[in-house]
């Protein structure tokens, strides 16, 4: 063989490392893997108030914590959090984005067909995802996954 001819296998050699090798991953980011179990255990524990102080200051200014508190405890009503894992880690524009997978139980008459009204549910797999920042090196979240009926936990456009 020639180098002519082991070039292409060369170049797909590489570009396989390199793309394997390139993904972050959660420890890549100082301190963010134990800011976010911190962040989601006060969500498994309802206290939104302690949830509140790690939403970014540009959240806070714009949604008061009594407003957020409120609408997390109706939204997370009837609601069992019951653990997540982290699927993959991409960085880009200073943000760090998480793909998740939450693990909850929902209400009974979660899903509004007739046929299902009342029935209970087992745990249910919602993904979605949860973006990190840095303020005052510390972690914070802009948006901490909404799944299917947290809304405030979506991103908001502040104008």
């Amino acid at each position: 063989m020639t180098l002519r001819s082991l070039t292409p296998l060369l170049l797909v050699a590489v570009l396989f490392n390199v793309s394997c090798g390139s993904a972050p991953d959660i420890s890549s980011f100082p301190g963010l893997s134990e800011r976010v179990r911190q962040y989601y255990e006060f969500e498994k524990k309802g206290d939104w108030a302690a949830a509140y102080e790690f939403r970014t200051s540009d959240f806070r200014k714009s949604v008061l914590k009594e407003r957020y508190i409120a609408q997390m405890q109706r939204d997370s009503s009837g609601w069992q959090f019951v653990d997540y894992r982290i699927k993959s880690v991409t960085e880009a524009a200073g943000r760090v984005k998480l793909q998740m997978v939450f693990t909850e139980i929902p209400p009974k008459g979660f899903l509004p067909s007739p046929q299902l009204k009342g029935k209970e549910f087992g745990p249910m797999e919602f993904e979605d995802e949860s973006i990190w920042v840095q303020e005052s090196n510390n972690w914070y979240s802009p948006a901490a996954g909404a799944r299917v009926h947290l809304s405030l936990n979506s991103e908001l456009v502040i104008r």
